[in-house]
């Protein structure tokens, strides 16, 4: 398959050769909704966020069109992200369309609103560089004119090294450290004010997740916030209260479409469009826009107009059963393959696993748990952490994907 631009970018950022559409000639918006899972399916990295906020941006404009994009409008749209840089939670300034660090602003902290800020710059949204100056963007993408410069664009070449050095961290990872110090316990709906906006508005509107989630351990409550804030800030562009207040997406006079998302009560996400029309630009969505507790979209079952999305996880593997050693433990030899097949990373989260207790902790998992015959051979282990281990509990890797 040839690839042209746009199609070879978004296989750069995840997105699987074989998901691409066959005629390249035109996107449309069902087709663009299609390809949006693949950017959560992967980890997201600090190396590969940008690019993959970039991604999403575009996927989520052709999206909530009216009608299919051509390629040669898909390459003009491209080409808007030339003169603009996103913030990585490291505090790294970087350029969407290559990954490359150009200016550090200062160390990320988490607002009060729970977005991830320094001063007066917000991990998520675009920033435009224009006459040696970096300015809010709207969300076409345009300057600002009645909004203020945010300061000076400054490149500097020595922050390339730095910035290497943490590219492959996984992006959870780093916005679950920013979490420890200010993620308090939380056992009432009222205490849910201490949470990230984003986070917030979702919980609140899932009563189900919420019974699970205050039951789950402060450890694992921060890991989840995490995770959650991780896919806000790449899809919706923000991890504050706005996230739920995002202007709409292309909006037109007549008759356009809003992405709307939905927390389930296994914290997974459910993607729709929901047409809006009366001409009038829709200021806000309400409470349901979010984005996923997992980087995953699995199947959740909730109608839309693109149809199911099956389930799929890099790594993750469908497992086998009985033979001699059907529902034995594994042998230390075989829990190393695994963690060395997997590169040292959980198989559905992606976060690296460690030695050490914690909810990182290594958890070699039975792709088909032992009290359903699963065996102790390789082809049956996978490298998982603690927390994602424990989420699975019983269920076999497909039922799991599917459920969450």
């Amino acid at each position: 398959m040839s690839l042209d631009y746009f199609q070879g970018f978004l296989s750069q950022v995840g997105v699987p050769t074989d998901a691409l559409p066959v005629d390249g000639r035109h996107l449309s918006p069902e087709q663009a909704l299609k390809l949006l899972p693949h950017l959560l399916r992967t980890p997201v990295t600090l190396g590969n966020f940008a690019q993959r906020r970039m991604a999403a941006h575009l996927l989520l404009e052709v999206a909530t069109g009216q009608h299919p994009v051509t390629r040669e409008e898909l390459h003009a749209r491209m080409r808007r992200f030339l003169r603009l840089l996103v913030l990585r939670p490291d505090g790294y300034l970087v350029r969407p369309t290559t990954g490359e660090a150009k200016q550090r602003v200062g160390e990320v902290n988490v607002a009060e609103d729970g977005s991830l800020r320094v001063g007066r710059f917000e991990v998520g949204p675009f920033y435009a560089i224009e006459g040696g100056r970096l300015w809010l963007v709207d969300m076409e993408l345009e300057v600002l004119r009645e909004a203020p410069s945010l300061g000076a664009y400054a490149p500097d070449d020595g922050v390339v090294l730095p910035a290497l050095e943490g590219a492959e961290l996984a992006l959870v990872d780093t916005v679950e450290g920013l979490f420890q110090l200010v993620v308090h316990p939380v056992e009432t709906v009222e205490g849910l004010t201490r949470l990230p906006g984003a986070v917030r508005e979702l919980v609140q509107n899932a009563p189900e997740y919420w019974n699970a989630f205050r039951h789950k351990p402060h450890g694992e409550r921060i890991r989840a916030v995490s995770r959650l804030t991780t896919s806000v800030v790449l899809v919706v562009g923000t991890a504050g209260a706005g996230a739920a207040k995002t202007a709409s997406w292309g909006g037109t006079l007549g008759h356009f479409s809003v992405p709307v998302f939905s927390l389930t009560g296994e914290g997974a996400l459910a993607l729709r469009l929901v047409g809006v029309s009366g001409g009038r630009l829709v200021t806000g969505a309400g409470q349901v826009l979010g984005a996923t507790y997992v980087l995953h979209m699995a199947n959740t079952g909730t109608p839309g107009p693109t149809g199911s999305v099956p389930p799929s996880e890099p790594g993750a593997k469908a497992g086998a059963r009985g033979g001699p050693g059907s529902g034995k433990r594994f042998t230390e030899e075989v829990k190393a393959s695994a963690e060395q097949a997997a590169g040292g990373r959980c198989v559905f989260c992606g976060r690296p696993t460690t030695r050490e207790p914690g909810p990182a902790q290594r958890n070699t998992d039975h792709a088909v748990p032992k009290s359903r015959g699963g065996n102790n051979t390789l082809d049956n282990a996978q490298n998982t952490c603690r927390t994602c281990n424990l989420d699975k509990g019983s269920k076999t890797t497909e039922e799991f994907l599917e459920g969450r």
